[in-house]
Parts: C-alpha cells; structure tokens; sequence
C-alpha cells in the first residue's frame, strides 16, 4: 500500500503517510516516510524553502496545511508563508474564499498551527479564525454528530498536545465509526488493532520495570514536595537540605519523618546505582541524578522561605525557581539514565541545562499553578504562578490566568524551535521523551483539572493503554 500510494499524487501519499502515523503504526515504516517526504520536500520547495504552488493541482488548504506539518514535523524548514494565499487585500484570512465551509481544511491548518515557531504571526492569526468558526459549528450543531465529536476534540485537545499512544486508541476508533463500511483502509486498520494489542503487551511487561524504580522515584519526590510545603519547619528544612546536598544524613538537626525520607532518597540512589553499574552507565548516570535530588530540594527550599516570609517573588522570579521545584529535570533524568537512551553523550548534553528541558519544565509548573490555585489559598502556601502574576502586574485572577496560558504557548512555541533546530543532535528519541512530559502535563491538567492529586480520573486512560 505504502508503495503504491507512492506512485500517487502528493496530497494521496501524504493523506497515506498521514493515516498510518495516525494508527500509530508510523514506526515500522520510518525509513519510507523519510524517503518519500525528503522527495516531495526537494521537488516542492525552491532555495529559500517556500513551497511553489499549483504543481499538481492539489493545493487547497487541508493538503497544504497537511504537507506543512508532516514536514515541519520530521525537521524540514518550511516556511509559513506558505498560506499567505488565503488571505485577503486586507491580510486576513479570506470568508469569501468559502474557507469557514471547509471544515476539514479549517482542522487541518488549526492542527498545523500547533508547530509554530516565534515571529510566525500568521499562525496566530490562524488559529484565532479557525478556533472561532469550528468553535461556533460545534456550539450551533451545524455539524453531523461524527464530525461535531473530531471537531470539539480536536479544539479541545490539538493532535501536538496529545500522547501519541492515546490518540492513536481515539482515532482507530472514530475512524470505525467514520467508515463502518469495508474499503481499502480496512486491512491497516486490522494491522494497527493488532498491533496495538501486541504493544499492549509489550507495555504492561515494560510497567513492571519501570515501577520498580521509577514508581518510587514518582513517591519519594511527593514525600520530598510534602515535606517542604506542608509539614517541614524552615529551621529543620535547612539542615534537611543540606543533608540531601552531601548525601549525608545530619542526625541530631533532623526530626524522625526527615529522617525517614531522606533514607529513602539514599536508598534509591544506591539502587539506582546499581542498575546503571549493570549497564556499564553509572560514571555519567548518577553523577547527574544526584545533584538533580539536590537542585529539587533546594527549590523547594527557596519557596519554603519565600512562604515563611510572606514574600511574593517577581514571576520571572518565580518561574526560574519553579522550573527546578516541578521536579520534571530529576524525573527526566533518572528515566533516561535507566534505559537504554543513556549514552554519555545525551548526559553531557543533560549537563548543560538545555532550555527545552527548562521549558517543558516550565509547561508542568504553570499547568499545575493554574488547576491547584484556588485549593492552595484555603491553608498557608508559597506564591504561585497565579499570585505572582495579581501582585506583580495588578493583574485580576482571569487576566492572571491568561497571562500564564499566553506563557505556555509561548513555551510549546520554544519546544517547536528546539526541535527544528536541535543545534546539539540530540537523537529524536531522547527528544521524544522530553516532548511527552509536556504532552504529560497537558493530558493530567486537561480541562482544568486535577488528575495528578486525583489519580482515579486518570484511570480510563490506562485502561484504554494497557487493558
């Protein structure tokens, strides 16, 4: 089928490429997708990589829109001028082009947005005039019920934002519901049944492994944060901090609950240890998960005093500290460092303090701020994101609000660039695996809520990956 589609003009292989990514069965045809993409990219584009129209026929917006993101996806630099024809004498996206009738080239371009980078004002433009006409199709039920359902999931959850794994169980079944008649997708819509029921296995044997160890780091950095924001006395938080700094246990200055965290800190490094000596990594593994535990504990240190204080630090301030106390750099870490991603190269380049870690770091702490605001002013608790915000720019909580959104788009904007330009190589799969703690934080703060704290509404979502 791959081949054939190949043979086929470019929006019929991009809709193929499209639909197998979208099964989530892309993995096993890595190499075709880079060959025929790395083709329609050199015949496409001319020098400066503005893609050059009307080659084929074929250029009306869903295909364009789908074309920019398959190949901005897979790190060619397109430019996103390219959907300069849609607008109007005025520089606005054109009603009279029937563009608010194209339902699907309206979610394909909204989809397309997502990649955008700093400086590409017309995606804002974009996504503000696709959000607002799918939005009131949705509202006014001017849509069939299959169709309503892609449209409001889509706008509620952009395909960039999603786990992959997750989309790919939502799609095979929409897709189902979309074309219950057999065709000639029937037989790849089989193969990604079954080989998602193969993976399913592979999965649930791989979460064993991984809650061994990264199911006691996940605790111990909720012990950690508990014990700095609920029940730590700043003059037993000091040496506690201290402690956790020489990985030495300072007796006589720590109550007997410190006591027991800290042990349990020491014992997951020694274990830890253990396995990277296995696997021949620990010279370069631990010397990084070891101040990673030190750099969470004395951020949350810092908003330990900022609590006993009452002192409300400047946001810039504030998201600078709040990137290391989300805990995402020691969990990112010590994931690494136990598979087999950990090479000394990806340590070295983890040493540097890279800004996509920094960002994606960023996303969980201002999505956290946003669902836990309101529940963190019923007792004492350090400034957050939110307060930062109302005190610094008298901003009122909605504006605040906003304000942080504004920053998370921003920060997916950073993401996209740190991805298209990768100025260290690092491998694509490391990359994932940053990109997927953001995509994390999306899924468990989605719709404003909770799903950290209340980890029962999050069980669908293992159900439908393992079950």
């Amino acid at each position: 089928m791959f081949i054939s589609s190949n043979r086929q003009s470019r929006s019929e292989i991009l809709n193929f490429i499209e639909l197998i990514q979208r099964f989530g069965v892309s993995y096993h045809f890595e190499q075709e997708i880079e060959e025929a993409l790395a083709k329609i990219q050199s015949i496409y584009t001319s020098n400066n990589n503005i893609l050059i129209m009307h080659q084929d026929g074929d250029d009306d917006l869903h295909s364009l829109a789908l074309l920019f993101r398959l190949l901005r996806q897979h790190g060619y630099p397109i430019s996103s001028d390219v959907f300069e024809r849609f607008k109007d004498d005025k520089g606005e996206f054109n009603i009279n082009q029937n563009l608010t009738k194209d339902v699907k080239g309206m979610l394909a371009l909204y989809e397309a947005a997502q990649l955008e980078v700093h400086g590409e004002n017309i995606f804002d433009e974009a996504l503000h005039f696709t959000y607002t006409h799918l939005k009131s199709l949705t509202d006014n039920n001017q849509l069939s019920p299959i169709l309503n359902a892609q449209v409001s999931h889509c706008l509620n959850q952009p395909l960039h934002k999603r786990l992959l794994r997750l989309a790919a169980r939502h799609y095979m079944s929409s897709y189902q519901r979309q074309h219950p008649s057999p065709n000639h997708t029937i037989m790849l819509l089989n193969f990604a049944k079954l080989d998602f029921n193969m993976l399913q296995k592979l999965h649930r044997k791989e979460l064993g492994n991984i809650t061994k160890l990264v199911g006691k780091l996940a605790a111990i950095i909720v012990f950690l944060d508990d014990t700095y924001d609920v029940y730590g006395k700043l003059e037993e938080l000091e040496p506690f901090t201290e402690a956790i700094h020489r990985f030495k246990c300072l007796i006589k200055y720590l109550p007997e609950c410190m006591k027991v965290v800290f042990e349990a800190v020491v014992e997951l490094c020694s274990e830890m240890e253990m396995v990277t000596a296995k696997q021949g990594t620990s010279t370069f593994v631990m010397p990084h998960v070891k101040p990673a535990f030190f750099n969470l504990a004395n951020a949350c240190l810092m908003e330990a005093e900022w609590c006993h204080e009452h002192y409300v630090p400047s946001y810039e301030e504030y998201k600078d500290n709040g990137a290391a106390s989300s805990a995402f750099p020691l969990l990112l870490s010590s994931f690494l460092g136990l598979g087999n991603l950990a090479t000394k190269v990806v340590f070295e380049w983890l040493a540097t303090d890279p800004k996509i870690i920094r960002t994606v770091s960023t996303i969980g702490r201002l999505k956290d701020d946003m669902v836990t605001h309101k529940f963190e002013q019923e007792r004492e608790h350090v400034a957050s994101g939110v307060d930062c915000c109302m005190n610094q720019f008298g901003a009122s909580e909605e504006e605040a609000y906003k304000m942080l959104n504004d920053d998370i788009k921003n920060c997916w904007k950073d993401i996209n660039e740190q991805c298209l330009n990768n100025p260290h190589n690092v491998p694509k799969s490391v990359l994932d695996c940053v990109i997927n703690l953001a995509r994390t934080s999306e899924v468990v703060y989605e719709n404003q809520q909770d799903r950290f704290t209340d980890g029962e509404s999050l069980k669908h979502y293992v159900v439908q990956l393992l079950l």
